[in-house]
C-alpha cells in the first residue's frame, strides 16, 4: 500500500476556464464542455432548448503551454424527418462535438459527445436513433427507448429498446453494426468501463420476479459473465458500483475498500472517511469523479483532493485550494482535464462571496508516505454529500 502526497499549487500564471460552469470532458483529448450553474432538470448536465442568447462555454487544454484556451461554440442545425433543432456544439481538431441538450416539446434528446463528428440524436416520438449533423441525419436503430452512454474515442454507444434489452452500436466504414449484449431480461443500468485493456461493458439485468437481479460484465463483445460481488461481513456494510469502472466500493463510512468485479481482487487502500454511503440500500451505483482515461477516481475534503489508482491502489494527494467558508468546502463539480489536473467548480453563494469560482488541483511527482489509522478523514468535514442524496 502506497500513499503519495503531492502538494502543489496551480500557480498564478495558469489561465482557468470561466467560472459559473460545471465542466465535463467530451473525450480523453477533447473539449471541456461547460454547463451553467445552477443546473436544472432531470439531467443537470443537459441544455434545455431553446438556449439563452449566451452560447455555452467550452475550452481546450494545451499541455505544452499549461494553458486553457476558449473554443468557439455555435448552434448546429439538425433536420430530422419530423423536426428541426439547433443544438450547441464546438469543434476541436477535425471533428465537431456536441453538448447534451433536449427539446422537450419536440421529444428529442441529443447526447454529449459525438460519433465520428456527428451528434447522437434520439427521437422519442418514433423511437429512432440517428447520427446527425448539418449535412443530414442517418437512422442507425429503431424502437429505441434511450441511450446509456456515448463512447466517442471508440466510436460506439450503448442503447436499450422498449423491452430494456441492451445493444451496442459501433461505427464503421460500412455504416457500422449493432450487437445485442443482454438476453431477454430488462437492463436498468449499463456503462462502458474505462481504463480496461479490453473493451468492457458492465450492466445489471433485472429478473422477472425482481428478486434475482444479476450484475454482468462483457469483454470484447464476448458473452456476459456474472460479476464477482464480494460478500458483506456484516449487515452494517454497504456497497456501490462505481459507474464507468469495474470497481465496487464496499464497507462502512469508517472503513471501505474497492474491489474489482471481474476478479474480486481487493485494493489495499482503506477509503474510510472519504465517502459516505447512501442511506437508501436500493442505491447500489454511484457516479464518482473519474480521470479521462478511467484509471483514477477522485474524492475531496477541505484540505486535499484525493486520487485513487484503480489498478494499483495507490492514493495521491494534492492541495484543495478552493474557498472555504466556516470550515466547509462545497464543490459543485470536479473535472479532471488530465490525470494530474482537476478543475474545481463552485457556484455563486456565501461560500464564494457570491462569485462563481474555478480553481484547480495539480498532482505531480510521487512522494511516498504511509497513511496511518489516525490520519483518516473525519466525515464531519464532508458537507458535499447530504443524507438526501
Amino acid at each position: 500500500m502506497t500513499l503519495s502526497c503531492l502538494l502543489c499549487s496551480c500557480g498564478d500564471n495558469l489561465l482557468l476556464p470561466t467560472g459559473g460552469y460545471d465542466y465535463r470532458m467530451s473525450s480523453v483529448d477533447g473539449a471541456i464542455l461547460g454547463y451553467p450553474i445552477p443546473r436544472t432538470g432531470t439531467n443537470p448536465y443537459c441544455y434545455h432548448l431553446p438556449l439563452t442568447k449566451e452560447q455555452p462555454s467550452a475550452f481546450a487544454y494545451d499541455s505544452e503551454k499549461m494553458e486553457y484556451f476558449p473554443l468557439e461554440t455555435a448552434l448546429c442545425t439538425i433536420s430530422l424527418p419530423h423536426a428541426k433543432i439547433s443544438v450547441p456544439s464546438t469543434k476541436i481538431g477535425e471533428y465537431r462535438t456536441f453538448f447534451a441538450s433536449s427539446a422537450d416539446e419536440q421529444q428529442i434528446t441529443v447526447y454529449q459527445g459525438d460519433i465520428g463528428g456527428k451528434a447522437v440524436v434520439l427521437s422519442h416520438a418514433d423511437g429512432i436513433l440517428y447520427l446527425a449533423d448539418e449535412s443530414g441525419a442517418a437512422p442507425i436503430a429503431e424502437d429505441v427507448l434511450g441511450v446509456w452512454q456515448v463512447y466517442t474515442e471508440r466510436g460506439c454507444l450503448l442503447f436499450f429498446d422498449k423491452d430494456g434489452i441492451l445493444y451496442e452500436y459501433t461505427d464503421g466504414p460500412d455504416n457500422g453494426g449493432i450487437t445485442q449484449i443482454s438476453d431477454d431480461g430488462r437492463v436498468d443500468r449499463a456503462w462502458y468501463a474505462y481504463g480496461c485493456d479490453r473493451h468492457t461493458v458492465v450492466f445489471r439485468q433485472r429478473s422477472h420476479n425482481g428478486t434475482d437481479d444479476v450484475w454482468y460484465y462483457a469483454e470484447d463483445n464476448g458473452n456476459p459473465v456474472p460479476c464477482v460481488i464480494p460478500q458483506k461481513s456484516s449487515e452494517s456494510e454497504s456497497a456501490v458500483l462505481i459507474r464507468g469502472t469495474t470497481g465496487i466500493l464496499q464497507g462502512t463510512n469508517d472503513s471501505a475498500y474497492v474491489y474489482d468485479i471481474r476478479s474480486g481482487q481487493k485494493l489495499d487502500m482503506d477509503m474510510g472517511g472519504l465517502y459516505r454511503f447512501p442511506l437508501h440500500p436500493e442505491q447500489d451505483t454511484e457516479t464518482l469523479t473519474l480521470s479521462p482515461d478511467g484509471r483514477f477516481v477522485y474524492f475531496y475534503d477541505i484540505d486535499f483532493i484525493y486520487r485513487l489508482n484503480l489498478e494499483s491502489g495507490n492514493l495521491d494527494l494534492a492541495y484543495n485550494e478552493a474557498p472555504i467558508f466556516e470550515g466547509s468546502c462545497i464543490l459543485s463539480s470536479m473535472t479532471p482535464v488530465t490525470d494530474e489536473i482537476v478543475l474545481l467548480s463552485q457556484a455563486a453563494n456565501e461560500f464564494t462571496e457570491y462569485v462563481p469560482t474555478i480553481t484547480c488541483a495539480v498532482f505531480e511527482e510521487d512522494i511516498p508516505e504511509v497513511r496511518h489509522e489516525d490520519e483518516k478523514i473525519d466525515l464531519d468535514y464532508h458537507p458535499w454529500q447530504t443524507d438526501d442524496e
